[in-house]
């Protein structure tokens, strides 16, 4: 393995409260990830007790077989996936103090797509064409759907009103959308202490890759958690999307630490700026090549390729909804309002003992 530079060993030797690691794509994000994965398990820590979450099946995908190749062995119960896959994992779990039916699905858009088209008379469609090619008009109306709930501007009332039948033709059927999941969890973690804290006292360490990819309502979910745990890293891409994203990471979070980590040319000493003031100095620390390992190599045949392994998508920029109708069908009890409180990092919760994997007491 490739010795890494100090700012990345500062990443993974790091324990107790938040940090917020930032560098382009190559500089080996997602390696300080899986390195200090199996740093935290070497100290104690069970690894079924650590959450890290990747925007993309393939950056979870990489990430999880590293971290089993560091671990020398691959372990079912790792909590290392995307956020789809990790929040509905938590969602069933407590599915029953959700108000869900334990077996609900969850439907992509072309399953949606389909029920839609079956049940086409209940849509309010009053001012749209739908004769001709009405697979097409719904596909376009899904994805405004789609937008709203991961955290756009607020509906206008037709829209509202069309997002309304469609989470009741969804709840007639037990199911949820993608956005449903994530609105539901961070009700869920609002309204219900008890179970914000079991969930934040699960998991000793939370890791999150490609936070530039989040929407507001998974951002929601962090900052729920964060009140009980604040030991929370977020990994960063250095321009475009990220900029945002980590003025949210040092705006709710002023006491999070920063580690800039820049690529061979790029010498910016640019520092994440937020409306609260971050901690002074920020550490900024330039790399003198981007990091690539060329050692073990797992299934896949990755061999711990640094950052995301792809290069950043900007995504645009998103402010959380308020709420969104929550019509109840007669099969399923579901919630599917606003994507929660804003919170600070650190604030309001005890947080964790790194040794103990406990609440500390104040």
């Amino acid at each position: 393995m490739l010795a890494l530079a100090e700012p990345q060993e500062r990443a993974i030797r790091h324990r107790a409260g938040p940090l917020l690691l930032i560098g382009e794509a190559g500089t080996g994000k997602t390696e300080v990830l899986a390195r200090r994965f199996e740093r935290l398990v070497a100290d104690g820590t069970q690894p079924e007790r650590v959450l890290a979450l990747a925007s993309t099946r393939a950056t979870a995908q990489r990430l999880r077989e590293r971290v089993e190749v560091l671990l020398d062995s691959p372990l079912e119960e790792l909590w290392i996936g995307t956020w789809e896959q990790l929040c509905e994992r938590l969602l069933r779990a407590h599915s029953t103090a959700a108000g869900l039916d334990p077996f609900f699905g969850v439907l992509g858009p072309a399953e949606r797509l389909a029920l839609l088209l079956d049940r086409l008379e209940e849509l309010p469609l009053r001012r749209h064409e739908i004769r001709g090619n009405p697979a097409g008009l719904l596909a376009r109306l899904l994805q405004q759907i789609d937008e709203v709930k991961a955290g756009s501007d607020p509906p206008d009332p037709e829209l509202a009103e069309l997002i309304a039948a469609h989470d009741r033709i969804l709840a007639d059927t037990c199911s949820l959308d993608r956005g449903d999941v994530y609105f539901t969890l961070s009700k869920l973690l609002d309204e219900q202490p008890d179970i914000r804290a079991a969930i934040a006292h699960r998991f000793v360490y939370v890791m999150v890759d490609e936070l530039e990819d989040t929407t507001p309502a998974q951002r929601a979910i962090l900052a729920a958690l964060s009140e009980e745990n604040p030991n929370q890293l977020y990994a960063v891409d250095g321009g475009g999307e990220g900029a945002g994203v980590s003025d949210w990471a040092l705006g709710f979070s002023p006491d999070a630490d920063a580690t800039l980590v820049e690529p061979p040319g790029r010498k910016t000493g640019r520092r994440a700026q937020s409306d609260t003031p971050a901690p002074s100095p920020v550490p900024t620390v330039a790399l003198t090549h981007q990091f690539r390992d060329p050692g073990r190599r797992s299934r896949s045949g990755w061999a711990g390729r640094g950052g995301n392994g792809r290069a950043q998508r900007p995504l645009p920029s998103r402010r959380p909804s308020r709420s969104l109708p929550a019509p109840r069908g007669p099969g399923c009890n579901r919630l599917v309002e606003g994507a929660g409180r804003p919170g600070r990092l650190g604030g309001g919760g005890a947080g964790i003992d790194p040794t103990t994997g406990r609440a500390a007491r104040g």
